[in-house]
């Protein structure tokens, strides 16, 4: 699911840097990948204790924050915002898959 959210935001920058018109610019919606995010921590972990849950949650809102607001920059500045987002979705698809979820570097 994150892969092809970031690239859809791939083809939609792609889209953008070809024709830099806001009006025809494509939206990309995070509202499908966020429940992936927020329940990301509970599949990579199996059952963390007690005081880590909420280490984890934490994070993991901060994450969904930063993608809504690069969702939200679409409107302003549509490729920078669809370069953040494909930045943001890689980054969370690499660690999920080494096993750092909820890590910070």
């Amino acid at each position: 699911m994150l892969l092809s959210a970031a690239t859809q935001a791939a083809r939609a920058y792609l889209e953008t840097e070809a024709a830099p018109s806001l009006l025809d610019a494509p939206r990309i919606k995070v509202h499908r990948v966020e429940r992936v995010i927020r329940k990301a921590w509970r599949a990579r972990n199996g059952g963390p204790r007690r005081h880590r849950r909420r280490e984890l949650k934490l994070h993991a809102a901060k994450v969904v924050m930063a993608l809504r607001l690069a969702e939200a920059q679409q409107d302003i500045e549509p490729g920078p915002a669809l370069k953040e987002m494909m930045r943001i979705l890689v980054t969370v698809a690499e660690r999920y898959v080494e096993g750092e979820v909820g890590e910070d570097r």
